[in-house]
């Protein structure tokens, strides 16, 4: 397993960490540095708190950051500064961002800002089966203990104003696994 590294989460929106990586987030978080990013709360100020409380869920030792880039009108260039700089801060080891399959707007342009800004680094790609069209390469599997999948649900809990959403409702699609995507392996 991961060890000893500093990892950079990256979420275009609030919930999205928690959604595509949440229990391998908190399986990670014992053993690593973890920092997440969340771009854009979507104008709703109490998205702010669910997302801190959310990845306090996750791991108390976590830190997170919450950047004020406006829904659906990612400027490409503006994340690709936003992240250099994040590089330049943090001096991450792995990456784990969006996949390269997700149709969001969004989310593909952390995606392609990623693989720019980090393409010396490892970078994972997490899934959102609802936003996902196409051949996805989720080779890299994930056992969820638990305690992973425990602390996945209570984060996703504190998302009380997206609980009328399908995939918030029935969590059937939460299992003892997360798959992810292997965008750049550089170890």
């Amino acid at each position: 397993m991961i060890q000893h590294k500093n990892i950079l989460v990256l979420a275009p929106h609030t919930d999205d960490e928690t959604l595509g990586c949440g229990g391998f987030i908190n399986k990670l978080s014992s053993d690593n540095m973890i920092h997440a990013v969340c771009f854009s709360y979507c104008g709703v100020y109490t998205l702010k708190t669910e997302f801190n409380n959310a990845i306090k869920k996750l791991d108390n030792n976590i830190t997170s950051q919450i950047l004020d880039f406006k829904v659906r009108y990612f400027n490409r260039q503006e994340v690709l500064d936003k992240l250099i700089e994040i590089k330049g801060q943090l001096n991450p080891d792995i990456i784990i961002c969006p996949g390269r399959y997700d149709v969001h707007q969004d989310h593909e342009v952390v995606y392609n800002e990623a693989v720019r800004a980090f393409k010396d680094l490892t970078i994972l790609g997490y899934c959102h089966a609802w936003n996902t069209i196409g051949l996805s390469d989720l080779r890299l599997t994930i056992d969820l203990d638990e305690n992973n999948i425990v602390s996945k649900n209570l984060a996703m809990n504190e998302y009380k104003t997206q609980h009328h959403r399908d995939y918030f409702k029935d969590r059937s699609w939460i299992g003892n696994k997360e798959r992810l995507e292997v965008i750049l392996w550089r170890y």
